[in-house]
């Protein structure tokens, strides 16, 4: 934050270890001002109107899904393959999750091998 004192720096470092989740505001549909005053200093907020949508959206997918299971490393993901049974992963921000089979997991491990 360009020209912001250390003061304020801590301020706002304070205040946003205070509030909470992100996350769980928006999946409660808080109204946004609401959001915003979570993580800001004491300063009054002035709204300003705009003609833009304001929305939350996750690009999680089931292709991030496995780019990061692939992250996990050739060793776990053999452990999983070797278990022989589907994998859950819950994407931690939005909350959505996905079954990975292990014909998948087998696929991301032969990958790796490969590369």
């Amino acid at each position: 934050m360009a020209g912001a004192t250390e003061t304020v720096l801590k301020i706002l470092a304070e205040k946003s270890n205070q509030a909470e989740s992100l996350s769980i505001q928006l999946i409660e549909q808080r109204p946004l001002k609401s959001i915003v005053e979570s993580y800001v200093h004491d300063s009054e907020l002035i709204e300003i109107e705009h003609p833009h949508e304001i929305t939350y959206t996750c690009r999680c997918s089931e292709e991030r899904v496995c780019r990061t299971l692939a992250l996990s490393g050739k060793q776990t993901l053999a452990e999983m393959v070797l278990k022989g049974e589907s994998v859950m992963v819950t994407c931690q921000f939005c909350g959505k999750s996905y079954k990975v089979k292990v014909a998948t997991l087998r696929q991301i491990l032969e990958s790796l091998k490969a590369g």
